[in-house]
């Protein structure tokens, strides 16, 4: 997982899947690895994907990024101007798209005018494309964005086509996005089992498998 972070910082877009029984210690793992990320000025953030609300939107990532949000608004309002300009420039007209996922947002960036109506499929494909933007705006060469998605297997479908729609466009630099989940659940049938499957094949993508120790590891500690 470090190696994958390194890649991070050198410019890659890397995705890391941590799949493992409830419990196992996915979760512990992952979260070791926050203090020499943001040591070393990266930014790691964390949502968590809710079995019930697994049909709405963006649940995880919202979570995710209203953290960074609130962080960002305890800095000076120099450094707030600052991010507003840098947020303005990247969304353009469809700020409205990214406050109505991450309403503290508008805290920054203002209220946001109404958009274009699309239809269902335009819509889509411009939300992914917006939310993009938005990513790239805090993923940087000084500043590694990691995104830590626990609870994976109960992800909104939104999400996963998200992240699948980022690493197919290969524009998102500097980031790293790490899915936990329970590989005893998501298997054929789930409801996102197909799309999770196209992020197995991305040549990006690292997949890790957490197994109970063995006696010998248990003796040894």
């Amino acid at each position: 997982m470090i190696n994958s972070y390194e890649n991070a910082a050198m410019g890659h877009c890397e995705l890391v899947l941590a799949g493992g029984y409830p419990g196992i210690g996915k979760s512990s793992l992952i979260n070791e690895i926050r203090k020499p990320i943001t040591l070393g000025k990266g930014r790691f953030i964390h949502g968590k994907c809710d079995q019930r609300k697994s049909n709405t939107p963006y649940f995880g990532l919202r979570q995710a990024f209203q953290e960074l949000v609130m962080q960002l608004l305890t800095e000076p309002q120099s450094s707030l101007d600052a991010w507003k300009q840098r947020l303005t420039d990247a969304l353009g007209d469809n700020g409205l798209l990214i406050t109505d996922i991450i309403p503290d947002l508008e805290q920054i960036i203002g209220l946001q005018p109404q958009v274009t109506e699309l239809n269902p499929v335009e819509a889509q494909n411009r939300v992914q494309m917006v939310f993009l933007e938005f990513i790239k705006v805090f993923a940087q060469k000084e500043h590694p964005l990691v995104i830590f998605l626990d609870d994976f297997q109960w992800c909104d479908a939104a999400t996963v086509n998200l992240i699948h729609y980022i690493f197919s466009m290969d524009t998102l630099q500097y980031a790293l996005f790490v899915c936990a989940y329970r590989d005893n659940e998501l298997q054929a049938g789930h409801r996102i089992y197909q799309s999770f499957r196209k992020l197995r094949e991305l040549n990006s993508c690292t997949e890790l498998i957490l197994k109970p120790l063995e006696f010998n590891a248990v003796n040894d500690l």
